[in-house]
C-alpha cells in the first residue's frame, strides 16, 4: 500500500511538472507574439513619422528614383565631400561643429 501511495504521489508530481512546463511554453509563445506585435507597432510608428517628414518637405508622393535624385543633388550642394552622408549611412552621429559640415 505504501508503494502504491508513493507511486501515486510521484505520478501527481509528474503531472504537475508537465502542467508547469506547458504553462511555461504558453507564456513563451505569448511573449514571442507580444514582441512581434510591439515590433510591428514600432515599424508602423516609424513609417508614420517618415511620412510626416516627407510631407513636411513636400516629398510624400515622389518615387524612390525621384527621392534618390533629390538626395544626390542635396549631397552635391550641401555635403560635396560626402562626410555627413557617409556618417548617416554608417549610423554615426552628425558632426557637431560648422567646420565639420563645411569644406572651407
Amino acid at each position: 500500500k505504501a508503494r502504491a501511495e508513493l507511486a501515486e504521489k510521484m505520478e501527481d508530481k509528474r503531472r504537475a511538472l508537465a502542467a508547469a512546463e506547458e504553462k511555461a511554453d504558453v507564456l513563451r509563445e505569448n511573449e514571442k507574439a507580444l514582441e512581434a506585435e510591439e515590433e510591428g507597432a514600432r515599424a508602423a510608428q516609424k513609417s508614420v513619422e517618415d511620412i510626416h517628414i516627407l510631407t513636411r518637405f513636400g516629398l510624400e508622393h515622389h518615387s524612390a528614383e525621384q527621392l534618390r535624385s533629390i538626395l544626390v543633388d542635396y549631397a552635391r550642394r550641401v555635403d560635396p565631400k560626402g562626410k555627413e552622408l557617409k556618417r548617416l549611412v554608417d549610423g554615426e552621429p552628425f558632426g557637431g561643429g560648422i567646420g565639420d559640415r563645411c569644406s572651407w
